[in-house]
């Protein structure tokens, strides 16, 4: 019984007109869903409420938003000579690193390269 159940199934799911219908039950069913999207969208726009571009690029904005009060707020900080912690308390004073010019070290070593007398063959 089983057996014959199975052979059925197997016939039924590998032939050519079963496929070709769930194919395009599965093609109308995402078709569907883009309009149903794109529609929604247009509502949305014509009662001028936020679509989910528009909530993506305000949270986009806030997040860049925050970051730049944190930069600022790190750089009075170190302006100041100290970092606070979150219970106000003084960490450690702040030690200026020399600064590590890398673009200047790769045209030093471009021009090194170009005067060296060796040319590229491409």
């Amino acid at each position: 019984m089983e057996n014959q159940i199975e052979k059925v199934i197997n016939q039924v799911t590998s032939s050519d007109l079963f496929l070709r219908s769930v194919s395009a039950l599965i093609n109308f069913n995402s078709y569907r869903k883009i309009w149903l999207q794109k529609t929604l969208e247009k509502v949305l726009k014509e009662f001028e409420l936020p679509v989910r571009r528009d909530q993506e690029r305000l949270l986009a904005l806030v997040q860049e938003l925050e970051i730049r009060i944190k930069k600022i707020q790190l750089t009075e900080d170190m302006k100041q000579g100290t970092i606070k912690s979150d219970h106000d308390q003084v960490v450690a004073p702040i030690v200026k690193l020399p600064k590590v010019h890398i673009v200047a070290k790769a045209k030093k070593v471009a021009k090194a390269k170009k005067n060296s007398g060796t040319k590229r063959i491409n």
